[in-house]
């Protein structure tokens, strides 16, 4: 099968990245957002910066899941037909109390059965001097029978 299709998504390990938190959201909305359910969420989302220094494409989350990712990185998606996932409007406060513009909340959507580590090739690195062993996986082996294909925009 080819798996030229599937993407992974993530921030950069990093303090460089802006990290910004939501302001009051309870768990359970939280948990809906990032699966794409805005039912009853008051929105845009309200956000600061809480660290970091530089404003990339996409924002390094402190919530569980959420992403807030450039108008830039939404027109690529949309450049390269890939789908699987919906936006919400936000409004970031940067550390002097100025609002951000340009940024935009990103859920994803699309649908895949468990990954299966085992068929990886897994490495053990240390992220820091005298810090413990990390494990990385080579290779992401899904579920494929329960993917969902291709989602189409919302």
């Amino acid at each position: 099968m080819n798996l030229n299709g599937l993407f992974t998504f993530g921030s950069a390990f990093s303090q460089t990245p802006v990290c910004v938190s939501n302001k009051g959201l309870d768990w359970d909305t939280n948990c809906r957002i990032v699966k794409g359910d805005y039912t009853g969420v008051v929105l845009p989302i309200e956000l600061e910066q809480i660290s970091g220094r530089k404003w990339t494409d996409i924002l390094n989350p402190c919530s569980v899941g959420m992403y807030f990712v450039s108008k830039r990185f939404i027109d690529l998606l949309y450049q390269n037909n890939i789908t699987g996932w919906r936006t919400y409007p936000i409004i970031i406060m940067d550390k002097d109390g100025k609002e951000v513009s340009d940024y935009i909340g990103f859920s994803i959507i699309g649908k895949c059965g468990a990954i299966d580590y085992t068929k990886s090739e897994v490495s053990e690195k240390r992220r820091v001097p005298e810090g413990p062993l990390n494990r990385y996986y080579l290779g992401l082996y899904v579920g494929m029978n329960e993917w969902d294909g291709t989602v189409g925009w919302y």
